[in-house]
Order: C-alpha cells, then sequence, then structure tokens
C-alpha cells in the first residue's frame, strides 16, 4: 500500500504539464470509460434532462458486432450529433505501462483511424485505460491532448496537470451520498474544476458502474447549485487561456 501511493505520488509530479485555470467559475464534467451501450442510452439521457452535455472515452477496439455490451460507431455519432463529446481511450483499452513509447503510438493511432473511419471528430481529450499510468506514459501522452484524464482522487483549483487530470468515481461500488454533496459544495464555494467518470449505468451494476438514481442524484444536487455537465471540451476553454506547457 505504502509503495502503491508513493509511486502514485511520483507519477503525479513527474511528466507534467501545467496550466493555470484562469476563471473562478466552478466548473463540472461528467465523463464515461470505455462506453458501454447503457452509457450512450441511459447515461447520456439523464445528463441531457439535467442541461448538460458528457464525455465519452471510446476504445474502437471494444466495439463488436455480435455483443451489444460496448457503443457501436452509430452510437457515437449519434451523442456527437446531439452535442456530446467523443474522447480517446486507446483502441485496445491495455494498460499503458506495459507498453513500449512505440506500441503506446501505435495504440493512439489505431483509435484516431477509428474515429476517422466512424465519421467523428478527431479526439482532443484522453483518458487512460484503466486508470493506468506512469511517467512515461504521462511524457508521451499528454502533447497529443488538450488534457489527459486519470483515476486519482481530487479537484483542480488554480492550476491542473493536463498530462494526469483527477476525477472523482461515480461508481455505486465506491459512491457516498455524502462525500458527493460535499465534493459538489466545495465546488461551488471555491470553484475549480471537478470531473466523475463512471462506464456504465445500471440498475444491477458491475463495480465499475453507476446507477440511474446516483447519476440523477448527483447532477439534481449539481443544478440546484447552479451547475451543470460541461463536456472537457467546454471545460477546458473556459477554464484555460493557455495551451499546457512541458514541465
Amino acid at each position: 500500500m505504502i509503495h502503491r501511493r508513493l509511486k502514485r505520488m511520483m507519477t503525479g509530479r513527474l511528466a507534467r504539464r501545467d496550466v493555470e485555470i484562469s476563471s473562478t467559475a466552478p466548473t463540472l464534467c461528467i465523463t464515461f470509460d470505455d462506453v458501454p451501450s447503457s452509457a450512450c442510452t441511459l447515461g447520456a439521457q439523464i445528463v441531457e434532462q439535467s442541461g448538460g452535455r458528457a464525455t465519452f472515452y471510446a476504445s474502437g477496439g471494444l466495439e463488436s458486432a455480435t455483443s451489444d455490451r460496448f457503443h457501436k460507431a452509430e452510437d457515437l455519432q449519434r451523442l456527437q450529433a446531439d452535442g456530446h463529446e467523443i474522447g480517446c481511450h486507446g483502441y485496445n483499452h491495455i494498460s499503458y505501462p506495459s507498453l513500449t513509447d512505440a506500441k503506446i503510438q501505435h495504440d493512439i493511432e489505431l483509435n484516431q483511424a477509428y474515429f476517422q473511419a466512424a465519421g467523428l471528430t478527431r479526439p482532443v481529450h484522453f483518458a487512460y485505460p484503466y486508470g493506468a499510468v506512469n511517467a512515461r506514459a504521462k511524457r508521451l501522452c499528454g502533447p497529443l491532448f488538450d488534457t489527459c484524464r486519470g483515476v486519482h482522487e481530487g479537484s483542480m483549483q488554480k492550476h491542473a496537470d493536463t498530462a494526469l487530470l483527477q476525477s472523482y468515481p461515480l461508481h455505486a461500488s465506491k459512491w457516498s451520498a455524502q462525500r458527493n454533496s460535499k465534493i459538489l459544495q466545495t465546488l461551488k464555494d471555491n470553484g475549480g474544476w471537478v470531473i466523475f467518470y463512471a462506464h456504465g449505468v445500471s440498475d444491477d451494476p458491475t463495480p465499475f458502474d453507476t446507477t440511474p438514481d446516483i447519476l440523477t442524484q448527483t447532477l439534481r444536487e449539481a443544478n440546484a447549485l447552479g451547475l451543470k455537465s460541461s463536456t472537457m471540451s467546454e471545460a477546458f476553454a473556459a477554464l484555460t487561456k493557455e495551451r499546457p506547457k512541458a514541465v
């Protein structure tokens, strides 16, 4: 446990691409990783009903002609047409710290080709598959995208490391109503940037899914505080004035 915490701390300190958060306006993003079909339908519907839009981090290799578990190209096309954003999650959904630089680059290029073939906008935001990241992956991925999101918990104020943005899980297995309320109230009071992430949306969730009630309650509380979910591009444009600089 101590080794894991130390490794995470060192990853956070190395290969940073810091930007100043120039706006004090509280900014919220809801994101979905892997893009299961339930995120495309129920997840998108709940976010839209709250007046917001979400970012869906898609891996082209997860699409399957024989399974309805994950997104199809037409799902992503519909989401984009409805004002949501499609981000990159790598093509093969594999842990990047285990790959060589060349294989990471190839995996990203494969996903960009998938986006192009599907008629999707070239992705400018990225989420590390499995949330797995080290300094080498940050150093390689950071310059390729406006932001790279991880699963290290935290909110961002005054500055953000765009090579490893922090986020909070909405997974039913980890969710606490009291904790979420505190996160949202602190965001409202102090400004900054909070990103939530989930995978699927189901009343029978896996350990990595959220439920319709959790997502609805989170967005209802956000709305009551005058907040709604922005896409990652909307948030990045509103909060920063400069492109990231390597450190």
